[in-house]
């Protein structure tokens, strides 16, 4: 069986955690704001189902690298640092692969949130097709291109 990340038989409760940790240290809930951090349930589950379709096995051995840094270094899980101390292993050169990889997904699955996009201003929707109208340009711009003689080979 290979060991990726894919598939719950592979995940276990300790790197569904850390997972939480990293994803919450990368995107705090803010209570001025009253958004959730990027470890509330809904957002988390967003998160771990991007993982998945991606199916590869270098999240989970990454992750398992620097779970055994932070033992190494502090005596303890990633999960159990102070918010500063996780973040300092993460900002780490020797995590920035894991870092960047985990900063993608995070942004990718918080900004799919409706309260977070409510938030901001922004509907759950896609801004095109749904009735906005589009300005029309100068199409004469167009028109030296259109006279331009084709400079690529015909098949």
């Amino acid at each position: 069986m290979n060991d990726t990340i894919s598939s719950d038989s592979n995940v276990t409760e300790s790197d569904l955690v850390a997972l939480r940790a990293v994803a919450g240290t990368i995107i705090p809930a803010s209570e001025q704001y009253q958004i959730p951090g990027a470890d509330d349930e809904a957002i988390f589950r967003t998160i771990v189902s991007l993982v998945r379709e991606q199916g590869d096995g270098t999240l989970k051995t990454q992750l398992a690298e620097l779970q055994s840094r932070c033992q190494e270094r502090h005596g303890c899980s990633l999960q159990k640092l102070s918010p500063t101390d996780r973040t300092s292993e993460l900002k780490d050169s020797s995590n920035a692969r894991f870092l960047y990889r985990m900063i993608h997904l995070t942004a990718n699955a918080y900004y799919q949130d409706g309260r977070v996009l409510a938030s901001i201003d922004l509907k759950e929707e896609p801004p095109f097709p749904g009735g906005h109208e589009v300005p029309q340009g100068d199409w004469s711009l167009l028109d030296p291109v259109r006279k331009r003689e084709p400079f690529y080979t015909k098949v």
